[in-house]
Formats: C-alpha cells, sequence, structure tokens
C-alpha cells in the first residue's frame, strides 16, 4: 500500500517528499482558493520535488471542460499529473477519453461497489473512496475496500483503490488489512504513522542504558 500526503502547504509537500516512503501529493483546490493563493503556482511548486504522483481536483463538472481544463494543467505537471473528478457520468465520459490522449483520470467520492466498477470499465486510473464520508452514515469501509479489490482481481481490472479523508493510524492499518493501494493523509496524520509508544518506550530505555554506561 502507497501513502500519499494531502496538503496546500509548499513545506509540508517538500518535506514529504524527502522522507521516501510518499508517493504522491492530492492538492486539494478549495482549500488553495479559499486562502487566496494562485492554484496553479501551487502546482508548479509541486512539480520541483518530482512525485509520481500529483493529484489535481477538478471544478467543471462537464466533460468538454473537464478535458480542457486537465490538458492546461498536464502542461504544468507533465506525467505525474493525475486529473481527480468527482463521480458523475460526466466524469466517467471524460476519463475514458483520458486513454486516447495519455492522461491518467481518477474518480473521487466513489461509495459503491457498482460505482467502483462503472469508472474502473471505463478506463479510472484510480477510485478514490472517501472514510469520512462513509463513516458519517455508518458503512464500515474495510468491507467496501475488499469487495472492489476483489471485483478488481476476478474482473482482470488495474484500477487502483485509494482512501481519503484517514482519521488514524488505526484507520490506516485497517485500510491496509483490506488490500487498499494507497491512503491519502494529512501531514498531522502522516507524521504519526513512524511512531507507537511502545516504540519511544524502547528508546527510552535505550538511551538510559546509554546514560548508565557513560
Amino acid at each position: 500500500m502507497r501513502f500519499y500526503l494531502t496538503s496546500t502547504r509548499t513545506f509540508e509537500i517538500e518535506r514529504a517528499s524527502e522522507l521516501g516512503f510518499v508517493h504522491g501529493v492530492v492538492v486539494p483546490r478549495e482549500d488553495v482558493v479559499d486562502s487566496g493563493r494562485n492554484y496553479e503556482a501551487l502546482l508548479q511548486d509541486c512539480s520541483r520535488f518530482s512525485f509520481p504522483f500529483v493529484g489535481i481536483e477538478a471544478t467543471a463538472l462537464d466533460s468538454v471542460a473537464l478535458t480542457r481544463e486537465s490538458q492546461r494543467m498536464s502542461a504544468v505537471l507533465g506525467d505525474s499529473l493525475t486529473f481527480l473528478m468527482p463521480m458523475t457520468l460526466e466524469s466517467v465520459k471524460t476519463v475514458a477519453g483520458f486513454k486516447k490522449v495519455g492522461l491518467s483520470g481518477g474518480i473521487k467520492l466513489v461509495s459503491s461497489t457498482v460505482q467502483a466498477l462503472v469508472a474502473a470499465r471505463a478506463g479510472a486510473d484510480y477510485v478514490c473512496i472517501s472514510a469520512k464520508l462513509l463513516g458519517s452514515i455508518g458503512i464500515p469501509i474495510g468491507p467496501l475496500i475488499t469487495e472492489v479489490k476483489e471485483l478488481y482481481h476476478t474482473a482482470g481490472l488495474s484500477t487502483r483503490v485509494l482512501v481519503e479523508d484517514i482519521q488514524d493510524v488505526a484507520q490506516v492499518s485497517m485500510v491496509a488489512s483490506a488490500h487498499a493501494d494507497g491512503v491519502v493523509c494529512s501531514w498531522h496524520h502522516l507524521q504519526g504513522l513512524a511512531y507507537h509508544p511502545l516504540t519511544d518506550q524502547g528508546i527510552g530505555r535505550t538511551l538510559s542504558d546509554w546514560g548508565a554506561s557513560t
């Protein structure tokens, strides 16, 4: 399972690029726009860090505008771009056309096995499931991921399943056990993945032993 950062802060994106285990970044457009910053300028900054994956959120909803927007963003980011669109018929139509022009597309807010199958059959490279959205109405995310992954395996589909809006380390462990292809985490949660209280205790004892031996 791969790890992805979601952030609008250049210093977080830069630090994540240095960690070695972070495969890419998703830049949430709404947060950037609300802060008054220029979205495309931030994407230009992202291109300096050589992530294999940079997820860009769409603003349009019809297929013509979506295609134009994706092509404009591709000029900024090149092959690292994955254009992320909400799950609609227009988005499905758009992602189907991406294969013809060599663009990578993902479908967000997928909330059912059937939606996941439709997106994959259309040619989506990624489907994104929101842990927070499903949790808000009591749908367990683990079984849905497992069902989708088994369906993809049986059908020979290569679409990757990403889980967004991760809430804590325990949820990361759960979706990993369900064989998700990746999790999208905030910088706060991403840092927490490397820590455990027992590890901290062990480090403390080691430092104490070293001090006693000097």
